[in-house]
């Protein structure tokens, strides 16, 4: 490594966490054990010979690269070749001084390499097995303070969300009631229009609440083979909702209807629709399946269709029918 112009600027060399030799300046000037001797580069992985000059790896290499000059190992003064001083001898070497390989188990014991076979043979003096039971004990007491600490984490997480059921509930049960008012109008055209097609009117889907029941409301034009003239009829359909996740089934709301009469209130007329009482009501009133509408449920004659329309009698006026929807909380 070259020195830079630049006072105290070093390159850096066989830093693990910087690949590519960079320039770096320090404020004071570095030691000489951290500069290789060849180049004059930082090395933090230096080698040194007794003499105590400091190489970088690639200096090192350089130097040792194909030749055949002998070199003494300072452990057991064997005489081996430079070259293959690190990568052949210095792992067998016997005289070098290893760390026992039950270290991680909490035994400190270091000697020479052909010490050390005997040490870890030595099954009853390096109380390696008691080392290993502790270590066992050790672990089985840490996991069950994990797994306790897992079931209380569980347990805290289970009673939350059993408050937050609970609150959800008690939120779903003080909703306020659900009041709709529904004009046709214009009332002839609409009728006109059912007549031709589905012989029905359709207030369009709805929510009874947020959350709450998706619901639709019909009204019909047609004729009870009892009486002679046409009936106005009623129903009511569950649709799938978002919210139906959230609600209870079956559905069991009661729903009020009113026919509104526009010139004297007392003469409105009322039915109440019992969900429960409804026919099929089990298919009517269970949770939707899959983008499927339940069967309708409702009233069969709400009035006959001369009487509403007879403007004498107040319940059309301006070619507008009013039905007030109300839906009590339970």
């Amino acid at each position: 490594m070259s020195r830079e112009n630049s006072k105290n600027t070093y390159k850096l060399r066989d830093h693990p966490d910087f690949p590519n030799e960079i320039n770096v300046q320090f404020r004071k000037e570095l030691r000489p054990e951290l500069i290789c001797t060849t180049c004059n580069c930082i090395t933090p992985a230096g080698l040194k010979d007794r003499k105590g000059h400091v190489f970088c790896r690639k200096c090192a290499g350089t130097l040792t690269d194909d030749t055949t000059d002998q070199f003494t190992c300072y452990t057991c003064d064997t005489s081996v070749p430079v070259s293959s001083l690190e990568q052949y001898h210095e792992p067998v070497c016997e005289l070098k001084p290893v760390e026992c390989s039950f270290k991680q188990l909490g035994c400190a014991f270091k000697a020479a390499r052909r010490e050390m076979g005997v040490h870890e043979g030595d099954t009853r003096g390096n109380r390696h097995s008691e080392l290993l039971v502790r270590k066992i004990c050790h672990l089985e007491r840490e996991n069950q303070v994990d797994l306790q600490q897992s079931a209380n984490a569980e347990k805290e997480l289970r009673a939350d969300l059993e408050q937050q059921v609970l609150k959800l509930e008690k939120e779903l049960q003080v909703k306020p009631g659900f009041v709709h008012i529904w004009k046709l109008q214009p009332y002839y055209a609409l009728k006109n229009a059912a007549m031709t097609f589905s012989e029905e009117i359709s207030s369009g889907t709805m929510y009874i609440n947020t959350p709450g029941y998706h619901v639709e409301f019909t009204v019909g034009f047609g004729r009870n083979s009892i009486v002679s003239s046409p009936h106005l009829s009623f129903n009511c359909q569950i649709c799938p909702g978002q919210y139906d996740h959230m609600l209870s089934w079956p559905f069991k709301n009661k729903i009020i209807v009113v026919l509104v009469n526009q010139l004297e209130e007392q003469a409105q007329r009322y039915f109440e629709m019992h969900a429960a009482s409804a026919e099929h009501a089990v298919e009517c009133l269970k949770r939707p399946e899959s983008e499927q509408r339940n069967p309708k449920f409702g009233v069969s004659q709400i009035i006959s269709v001369p009487l509403l329309e007879n403007v004498k009698k107040g319940f059309l006026s301006q070619n507008c029918v009013v039905f007030k929807i109300i839906v009590p909380p339970i």
